[in-house]
């Protein structure tokens, strides 16, 4: 995804480009498609910041955990299991507060 003049474009890359590369805008499998989008996915801060400030709803990797969860789209089981994964096994940083936080909504959930 590519974001732009407050719109968020979605890119498909040419079989064997590196993707990687964030300079390696010019090979497209495809022209980038505008999308109309409703949230915004990250968990990257300075997204987050660059997202609310054009009112655009953002969640990141444990909002969406539990927005399955309360959807029913995950039981308690493989929710509790997403979340121990995200808090033990990934790279993202959450605060013991937030991790307590996140366990205690998905117990009233269920």
């Amino acid at each position: 995804m590519v974001f732009c003049r407050g719109f968020i474009y979605e890119t498909r890359f040419a079989k064997g480009s590196d993707k990687s590369d964030p300079y390696n805008m010019g090979v497209f499998h495809q022209p980038p498609r505008r999308l109309k989008a409703d949230w915004f996915l990250t968990d990257d801060i300075a997204a987050r910041v660059l997202a609310n400030s054009i009112n655009l709803e953002c969640h990141g990797s444990l909002g969406i955990v539990l927005w399955a969860s309360a959807v029913g789209n995950l039981n308690y089981q493989e929710a509790k299991t997403a979340l121990d994964k995200l808090f033990r096994h990934s790279s993202l940083w959450v605060s013991r507060d937030v991790v307590d936080e996140a366990y205690e909504v998905l117990q009233k959930m269920f």
